[in-house]
C-alpha cells in the first residue's frame, strides 16, 4: 500500500476556502476517471491552515497510473491553478509513504 500525501499552507481563510472548492472538485473528477480519491485533514489543535490531501493506491503502479491521468486532465489542471493561487509559495509539499511488513 501507498499513501501520497500532500501538504499544503493556505494565506486566509480565503484561500482555504478556494483550495477545499478546487480539492472537491478534483475529487469529482478523479473518481470519474476511476481512481483514488483525497482525503483532506487539517489540524483540530495547532496551525490553523493548513491542509493536508492524502490518497492511497494500492501498490507502485496504481500510484504511477493516476498520477499520469491526474496530470493529463485538463479540468484537474484548472483547478490546481486555483489552488496554487491560495497556495503560500514555499510551504507545500508532498510525501509517498509505503506500508513496512515489519509490524
Amino acid at each position: 500500500m501507498y499513501r501520497e500525501r500532500i501538504h499544503l499552507t493556505v494565506a486566509d481563510m480565503d484561500g482555504w476556502n478556494e483550495a477545499i472548492d478546487a480539492m472537491a472538485e478534483i475529487n469529482k473528477v478523479v473518481e470519474r476517471l476511476g481512481h483514488p480519491t483525497a482525503t483532506v485533514w487539517t489540524d483540530t489543535v495547532g496551525v490553523f491552515n493548513q491542509l493536508v490531501a492524502e490518497i492511497d493506491h494500492v501498490d507502485l503502479a496504481s500510484y504511477e497510473r493516476s498520477t499520469k491521468a491526474f496530470y493529463a486532465e485538463p479540468d484537474i489542471l484548472k483547478q490546481l491553478q486555483r489552488i496554487n493561487h491560495a497556495a503560500v509559495p514555499g510551504k507545500n509539499y508532498s510525501e509517498l509513504l509505503e506500508t513496512t511488513s515489519a509490524i
